[in-house]
């Protein structure tokens, strides 16, 4: 899968000792890439993508322990497929909006899903108890709803690449009533026809309970 190593395994053990990045040529190349040697193989890591075909050559002068040369290159190939669907954002219970942005946004990033399902709820201070028993109930009741009422249900496309991890930034101003509130936030992706007859609890969602503020406090002791 993208991400992981290349490793190519010998007849004999290698002399790891002489084994460097020189002795091996990638195409395309892969970004940070790093080239060892353990006893009889050769592993080759970096940021490898996704759908991608490598062509890799090994040098002639790769040596096993006992002085023996390859004399000659040798060509591999190797294929990767798709990364799997994934997404990730704020875990925290509370997460405070970043005040100098233009417009107030809860950020996520994805890869391989080319829309997301957001749903936001209105609330205040008052509901915050209510909130931390909705998420310790959470995934024993998937089905349950947090405190508040929903003034936000909708799906955003993302605008980015297959097998590249993309920034999708949601913008809450309609679901905070202006620049500044509280909102539950959850984003998650828009369920299929079979989902919704049969919900699947282990579907990524990322939720917290959002505020907008410009109010800063420092605490000295």
């Amino acid at each position: 899968p993208p991400g992981a190593g290349f490793y190519i395994r010998f007849n004999n053990p290698i002399d790891v000792t002489k084994i460097t990045n020189d002795l091996v040529t990638v195409a395309p190349e892969i970004p940070g890439m790093v080239v060892s040697g353990s006893y009889d193989s050769i592993s080759i890591n970096g940021l490898t993508a996704g759908r991608t075909t490598y062509n890799v050559t090994l040098s002639p002068d790769i040596a096993d322990i006992f002085g023996q040369t390859l004399g000659e290159p040798v060509a591999l190939t190797f294929y990767t497929g798709s990364m799997r669907a994934y997404l990730t954002g704020p875990s925290e219970t509370l997460t405070t909006l970043d005040p100098t942005a233009s417009v107030p946004a809860f950020t996520v990033y994805s890869v391989n899903m080319p829309k997301l399902r957001v749903r936001a709820y209105s609330v205040t201070p008052d509901d915050w108890p209510a909130y931390l028993t909705y998420l310790q109930e959470y995934y024993r009741d998937t089905d349950r709803r947090p405190p508040g009422d929903e003034v936000l249900n909708t799906t955003v496309s993302v605008d980015g690449e297959k097998d590249t991890l993309t920034e999708t930034n949601i913008d809450l101003t309609a679901a905070l009533g202006g620049r500044y509130g509280h909102a539950v936030v959850i984003v998650d992706t828009p369920p299929s026809l079979l989902e919704l007859i049969f919900p699947n609890s282990y579907e990524p969602v990322i939720q917290s309970w959002v505020q907008s503020t410009n109010i800063g406090l420092d605490a000295i002791t």
